[in-house]
């Protein structure tokens, strides 16, 4: 370990370190609820779906991070699944995550057909990591090794998670609506297998209601 990585180290495990990395982490939570609240306001029910998504991730990557020392996403969803009382919850209102392996197979290739589209739409940056086609190799090895460890909750949150950042990637400045509406319909459904849904209103609540019980369970864990 370098003396800056030891220094770092040293800081955010140091009670100063800890509560401003707590304070700085949940403050980007409450940004993320607060989106989901003034897009439901909206109208726009599929950007505060994320929104609220994005709120439970981050805290769940905090709760991760307090418990075991790493932010690994793999590590992240089998600590909430085995240990966090509400990830039925969770999982109930985010229907695409899947315990299925028919279905986790169905999930893959959504994903390879939405990075091929992009790579035909977009042939200038076909050679961006992103959409790459080394992409595909290795998320394949990843599906082959949450697949044969029957992760398949796991594995559709990950594919979920690797089809936003290529919406990310390719969105333009387009918002999560306008940028649906500009798919054909058969990737448009491909989408919707992999959460890119507007939930119902009270859903979408309560998303921000169970990222708030991680933060609450973070700020406690930093207490002692």
């Amino acid at each position: 370990m370098t003396s800056g990585a030891i220094l770092t180290y040293a800081y955010f495990n140091s009670s100063t370190g800890k509560q401003r990395m707590k304070s700085e982490w949940i403050k980007v939570v409450h940004e993320r609820q607060k989106w989901a609240k003034e897009s439901i306001e909206a109208g726009n029910l599929y950007s505060a779906t994320i929104a609220a998504g994005a709120a439970w991730a981050d805290t769940a990557f905090l709760v991760t991070y307090l418990e075991q020392g790493n932010l690994s996403t793999g590590s992240m969803m089998l600590l909430m699944e085995k240990n966090w009382p509400s990830f039925g919850d969770y999982t109930d209102i985010s229907y695409w995550l899947t315990n299925s392996e028919n279905q986790a197979s169905t999930i893959i290739r959504a994903v390879e057909r939405f990075r091929e589209f992009l790579r035909n739409k977009y042939p200038e940056s076909c050679n961006n990591f992103s959409l790459s086609t080394i992409q595909d190799v290795l998320m394949g090895r990843k599906a082959k090794r949450l697949i044969r460890s029957k992760q398949f909750t796991n594995l559709s949150w990950q594919f979920a998670g690797e089809a936003f950042w290529l919406f990310l990637s390719t969105s333009e400045g387009r918002s999560i609506e306008e940028y649906l509406v500009s798919l054909p319909l058969p990737l448009q459904e491909d989408l919707e297998k992999l959460g890119f849904v507007a939930l119902e209103v009270r859903h979408i609540e309560r998303l921000c209601e169970l990222s708030e019980e991680l933060v609450s369970h973070a700020t406690k864990k930093l207490l002692i």
